[in-house]
């Protein structure tokens, strides 16, 4: 048995943007802690689907926090 994952993730690719297309904009962000490589490509890859949909996409980075608690102090 093979599975196409690429196809998969076309049609429901194509199935969000069917429904945004019914609704008002709709806006992704996506929250960095810390500077860590691997996570700049998956939020890269992110956000081109989520542009590619009709997402708007904002990313907030914070170099200088790498835990929870510390983004908890930024948000005070």
């Amino acid at each position: 048995m093979f599975i196409d994952g690429y196809k998969i993730a076309k049609k429901l690719e194509a199935e969000l943007e069917s429904q945004l297309r019914l609704s008002s904009s709709k806006k992704v962000c996506f929250i960095i802690l810390g500077g860590n490589a691997a996570t700049e490509q998956f939020v890269k890859v992110k956000s081109r689907v989520a542009e590619r949909i009709g997402l708007v996409v904002e990313v907030k980075r914070y170099a200088g926090v790498s835990s929870t608690e510390d983004a908890r102090v930024l948000k005070q």
